[in-house]
């Protein structure tokens, strides 16, 4: 059983990683994102991928909105989509594609639930980055950085 101070540096630590989310500069945005439970077998079932909305997105994690349910520690992998990710992500990168892909990818450990209620029910879920390859994290910079927000 964990004690008071083991519980207070939990605590300590997600109001910290979740301070790096927030306070990301131009982290706001609304974009359009896929979550699903990550296991070890690389197979997903489309029925199992969560519709959700990120909040504030930086290279520390991410905070959404969703109607669905995930727990607290939960593995994910999540796909933000990103208005003009391909053309963001070629400059980076030395090799070419034929699709124009236009999600980011990436891991991340759910670190706080909320409850909240504006004209419905949802959850506003914050979730640390886990594992993230590091020309993505280039372009989600570079996408902040650009970003008029």
């Amino acid at each position: 059983m964990k004690n008071n101070d083991d519980l207070l540096t939990l605590e300590n630590e997600k109001d910290l990683i979740l301070n790096k989310i927030v306070g990301y500069p131009k982290s706001s945005h609304e974009l359009g994102m896929n979550a699903v439970h990550f296991n070890l077998s690389n197979t997903y079932e489309k029925k199992y991928i969560k519709n959700s909305r990120t909040v504030h997105i930086s290279p520390f994690g991410v905070l959404f909105k969703t109607h669905d349910h995930f727990d607290l520690d939960s593995l994910l992998k999540v796909q933000v989509m990103i208005p003009e990710y391909w053309n963001i992500k070629k400059r980076l990168v030395t090799y070419q594609r034929v699709d124009n892909f236009e999600s980011l990818a990436f891991l991340v450990r759910v670190i706080s639930i909320d409850v909240c209620e504006d004209d419905q029910l949802y959850n506003l879920i914050a979730a640390e980055t886990v594992n993230m390859h590091s020309d993505d994290q280039q372009a989600l910079i570079a996408f902040l950085g650009r970003s008029a927000r």
